[in-house]
């Protein structure tokens, strides 16, 4: 993701996984309780879009979905600080609150702040 958040260009790019990835993702995410998200063959789905304008800073303008089989579930999805409403079924979030939560505040619960740290035990 934050490849794409640091290039252009159109990309798409598909993991494959089993029903308790898609459950570790969801918990992660903050979908657990989503009644549809674990059935057979379900799919999650991060749409990633680009405004096409520069902010001040220079960042690009981005946004994201989360669509649990084919439904919107963008507004479950608790790091989620500003939602942008696009269309009448069309919930967009920032890019920055996936990537702040991913790489600042994921690990904060656990005391650590990365995920090697958090990984790994010290005998005393």
């Amino acid at each position: 993701m934050l490849h794409m958040v640091s290039n252009s260009g159109p990309y798409l790019i598909l993991y494959s996984g089993h029903d308790h990835t898609l459950e570790q993702l969801s918990t992660a995410l903050g979908l657990k309780s989503d009644p549809h998200l674990l059935r057979y063959a379900g799919r999650i789905i991060i749409e990633v879009y680009n405004n096409n304008r520069q902010l001040l800073n220079g960042a690009r303008d981005m946004y994201f979905r989360i669509l649990s089989n084919g439904k919107d579930v963008t507004r479950q999805v608790h790091f989620c600080k500003e939602l942008h409403n696009v269309e009448q079924d069309v919930t967009l979030c920032k890019i920055e609150d996936i990537v702040r939560f991913i790489h600042d505040n994921y690990f904060t619960s656990l005391n650590f702040t990365n995920f090697k740290d958090s990984c790994v035990t010290k005998s005393v």
